[in-house]
């Protein structure tokens, strides 16, 4: 007899025992989440960093610090919005978690200028770096390499073909121990080094200092030099 049988639980009485094996490890677990959620990163922060401005532009400069630290020649980082803004004065990992909850691996890729700068120049964020190619005007005849999201560097269209970046070239990606560095937890480590933030520094429109690293509409614009901080 084939003929399912259906049983109504609403009818029905069910005593049952916690299983102390597996209550252990979501305990262990929540214990862990809320230890990470709690580590102090910074305690001196000013004004709020704005998901679409200040935090964006904020991770870019600590993903391309560290793509330098690992001895790497990049010319611009480029990421895009946070998730949300952060109005603190100082910052644990729970709220960098709620501004960047995905864990994006980070990486160094070659790309063609006449595709590159609409993504760079439209939308998103960008940190503009010391090199000689990052200080000329933008030219659309130049490969780049820039420091990206997963996300963005290998993005598809319906089609499945990528359409931010249609021969972008792999260089490496950004390592901690050996093992994938998230873009979060880069940011995280940057903070730690930081004695305090000012908003004012992150924002594109405050100095030539900040409108060189951050603002995306002036990359046809040439430096000899580095505006001073």
């Amino acid at each position: 007899d084939t003929t399912p049988t259906f049983v109504s639980f609403n009818t029905m009485n069910y005593a049952y025992t916690t299983d102390s094996t597996i209550t252990s490890i979501i305990n262990s677990y929540a214990t862990d989440t809320s230890t990470l959620g709690a580590t102090k990163l910074i305690n001196s922060v000013s004004g709020t960093f704005g998901n679409k401005a200040q935090l964006p532009n904020l991770m870019n400069e600590a993903l391309y610090k560290e793509a330098v630290n690992e001895g790497y020649t990049v010319d611009y980082a480029y990421c895009n919005d946070a998730r949300y803004s952060i109005n603190a004065t100082s910052w644990d990992y729970s709220k960098l978690y709620q501004s960047f909850p995905f864990d994006n691996t980070v990486y160094i890729v070659k790309v063609k200028g006449t595709q590159a700068y609409k993504e760079l120049s439209s939308y998103n964020y960008i940190y503009r770096g010391d090199t000689s190619k990052a200080k000329a005007a933008w030219n659309n005849n130049t490969t780049y390499t820039i420091a990206v999201l997963d996300y963005l560097a290998f993005h598809t269209n319906s089609s499945r073909n990528y359409d931010y970046f249609p021969n972008v070239e792999v260089v490496g990606y950004l390592k901690k121990d050996n093992e994938t560095y998230i873009y979060r937890d880069v940011l995280a480590d940057y903070l730690k080094t930081c004695s305090s933030l000012d908003v004012d520094d992150y924002t594109s429109t405050t100095s030539n200092y900040t409108k060189y690293r951050f603002d995306r509409s002036n990359l046809t614009t040439a430096y000899t030099t580095i505006p001073s901080a």
